[in-house]
């Protein structure tokens, strides 16, 4: 490949560089054949070429379409995706992400937990929840990023705070069937159906109520593990991410 304008040729840097590793288990690939294998665990070198992170979905086209495919592709295979996910030094597109995550994650909340006509009380809690889903979602998923970064460092992992944000940023989509759950509590919890079901096998209507409360938090607590979970999943996929050296042909 020519640059426009001149006669000097463009070529890709040599893969291993001498920053290479194998991204399934850390080992310095430098000097060793591209075509080859890792000598340490077997994984062929190809398969570490930072060229093969190509990104998900999101970021060929960050619309609803791009969201769904990504959203759907971090559930399915999420080990995969982050496989593949882009390492740049531009964040912009996994932090919308979040954002998007975040706000939906407070819609679905407040559809599910608006559906029946609330009594007056219940769609107090119905809005406060919903600020608090968004809160949370972007509060939890930042904290996460500053203690991935810092376990990461401490063990020696190639994963810089702005890789941590990434990771974050896609997993954020563990969030939203626990919102969904939780906005159908907060219905129950204000239903009359609920407590007079509950009294008619002997049961405190009082008592109804607090369960309910109590099934919010562990779906709350739920959240949080499907959450952490994509993102050790994606922490073991990315701990050794290989990237091109800086320059104009590779600037993000």
């Amino acid at each position: 490949m020519t640059e426009p304008g001149t006669d000097r040729e463009l070529t890709a840097p040599p893969f291993p560089d001498e920053r290479a590793l194998c991204e399934t288990c850390g080992y310095p690939l430098k000097g060793l054949p591209s075509t080859g294998t890792c000598p340490e665990c077997g994984t062929p070198i190809p398969e570490s070429h930072p060229d093969l992170r190509t990104g998900p979905a999101f970021e060929s086209g960050a619309g609803p379409a791009g969201y769904l495919a990504t959203a759907w592709a971090v559930f399915r295979h999420p080990k995969q995706t982050y496989r593949r996910m882009r390492i740049s030094p531009n964040n912009r597109l996994p932090r919308l992400f979040m954002l998007v995550s975040a706000a939906l994650s407070a819609a679905l909340f407040a559809l599910a937990g608006s559906a029946r006509p609330p009594e007056a009380w219940n769609m107090m809690v119905v809005l406060v929840g919903t600020g608090a889903v968004f809160l949370a979602v972007y509060v939890l998923s930042y904290i996460e990023v500053l203690g991935m970064a810092w376990v990461c460092r401490r063990r020696g992992w190639r994963m810089p705070i702005r890789v941590a944000e990434r990771v974050a940023g896609y997993a954020t989509v563990g969030w939203l069937p626990s919102a969904l759950a939780m906005g159908v509590a907060v219905n129950l919890a204000g239903s009359d159906a609920l407590r007079d079901a509950w009294r008619d096998v002997g049961g405190s209507r009082v008592f109804a109520v607090e369960a309910a409360w109590a099934f919010l938090f562990l779906l709350g607590v739920a959240g949080m593990l499907v959450f952490e979970t994509l993102v050790w999943i994606g922490v073991r996929q990315v701990k050794y991410a290989n990237t091109r050296p800086a320059g104009p042909e590779n600037a993000a």
